[in-house]
């Protein structure tokens, strides 16, 4: 458990870097440089302004995050109230990743797979 949670955790420190540096770095930025007016060269307004940014941000990260959790765990509970039973999810997650696995492999060379009716409707 401990384990998980430290992958976890390394994973989303990782792909929250990326983000960071890809996309909220320039968007600050160019936020930032598109002041018009002398008064927001002042330190306090750009202090204000930068927490204002960020903390708008992070609220709506953690909105959206909880409402995407709380769909999860309501169609989780579904699951376990309408007696699905865990072989029969792990077969669906076993057939959808091997879909995707195909899907993925019919776009890079479509000549190597067979021409299969269920796939190719």
């Amino acid at each position: 458990m401990l384990l998980e949670l430290l992958l976890l955790t390394t994973l989303g420190f990782f792909g929250s870097f990326g983000h960071c540096v890809g996309m909220c770095g320039p968007l600050t930025a160019s936020f930032s440089l598109s002041a018009k007016s002398p008064v927001s060269s002042k330190k306090w307004h750009q202090f204000q302004f930068h927490t204002l940014l960020n903390f708008g941000r992070l609220c709506s990260y953690t909105l959206t995050g909880a409402g995407i959790g709380a769909l999860g765990s309501v169609l989780v509970a579904s699951g376990h109230l309408a007696g699905i039973d865990s072989d029969l999810r792990r077969w669906l997650a076993i057939i959808t990743g091997l879909m995707l696995i195909w899907f993925g492999l019919a776009k890079v060379q479509p000549q190597l797979l067979p021409n299969l009716p269920i796939f190719h409707p």
